[in-house]
C-alpha cells in the first residue's frame, strides 16, 4: 500500500533552529525564512513580512498578511497547509523568544488538530504533540528512560490506564494551577500507553532519536 500522506515543515521565526530538517516541503512563517539560506528553499513564505527581508520578490512564492491582524503567521501556515493538502506537518523554531509567542506556537498543535492535520513540534532535545479526549488512546514508541510530560491544554485533563511508564497513571487529575504532577514521568518500556479521559493536553517526550506517536 502506498503512503499517499502529504508531509511538511513550518519553520518559525524562532531566535534559533537547532535541529536538521528533513522534509523536503518546508513553508516558512515570516522570519522562519533566514534560515532557508545555505539550507533549503522553501515552497513558500506566509506572513506580514515584518521579522523577514521586506524584498519578497525573492522567494518562489508568497502568501502576503496583513500587518494588523488577529491571527499569527504561524496559525496563517498551518492554514496553508490544509488548505494545499498537507495530512501531516512536522513545526521548528516553536520555542526561545517571547513567552506569549511560545504559547502560541505550542497552540498550533490544537490548531492543526482542528484542520484535520497531524503535527508534531520538534527541536533538538524533545518533541511535543497534542492529544484529546475524543481519540484519547495514546502510544508513544521510544528509548527507555525518556521522560514523558503530560499538561493540560485548558483548565484540567485526566489520565488513567497506563502502562510503560514509572509512574502509574490512574485517574491522574492534573490542573492548570497544579500542572506539576504531570511533570517528568519516565519510559521504562519501549512503548508507553495511556489515556486522556477527559480534556486535552500537550504531551511532551524528551527523546533526540526518532519516536513515533498515534492515538486513537
Amino acid at each position: 500500500m502506498t503512503d499517499k500522506i502529504k508531509r511538511a515543515a513550518i519553520v518559525l521565526n524562532s531566535p534559533e533552529l537547532n535541529v536538521e530538517i528533513k522534509e523536503k516541503n518546508i513553508i516558512c512563517a515570516d522570519g522562519g525564512v533566514r534560515y532557508a539560506a545555505g539550507r533549503f528553499i522553501p515552497e513558500v513564505v506566509v506572513g506580514d513580512f515584518d521579522s523577514a527581508e521586506p524584498d519578497a520578490e525573492k522567494y518562489p512564492k508568497t502568501v502576503i498578511c496583513p500587518k494588523e491582524k488577529d491571527y499569527t503567521d504561524g496559525e496563517r501556515a498551518v492554514e496553508y497547509a490544509a488548505e494545499n493538502g498537507y495530512g501531516e506537518i512536522t513545526i521548528y523554531g516553536a520555542e526561545g523568544g517571547r513567552n506569549d509567542h511560545v504559547y502560541a506556537n505550542l497552540s498550533l498543535l490544537a490548531f492543526a488538530e482542528s484542520k484535520g492535520i497531524k503535527a508534531v513540534i520538534r527541536n533538538a532535545e524533545e518533541y511535543v504533540f497534542y492529544a484529546e479526549e475524543k481519540k484519547g488512546n495514546v502510544e508513544i514508541e521510544a528509548e527507555k528512560g525518556t521522560f514523558v510530560s503530560v499538561l493540560p491544554f485548558g483548565d484540567e485533563v485526566i489520565i488513567s490506564d497506563s502502562c510503560g511508564t514509572k509512574y502509574e497513571y490512574k485517574d491522574l487529575r492534573i490542573t492548570r494551577v497544579r500542572a506539576g504532577v504531570g511533570i517528568s514521568n519516565e519510559a521504562e518500556e519501549k512503548t508507553v500507553r495511556f489515556r486522556i479521559k477527559k480534556g486535552s493536553a500537550l504531551i511532551f517526550v524528551g527523546d533526540k532519536k526518532k519516536i513515533k506517536f498515534k492515538t486513537s
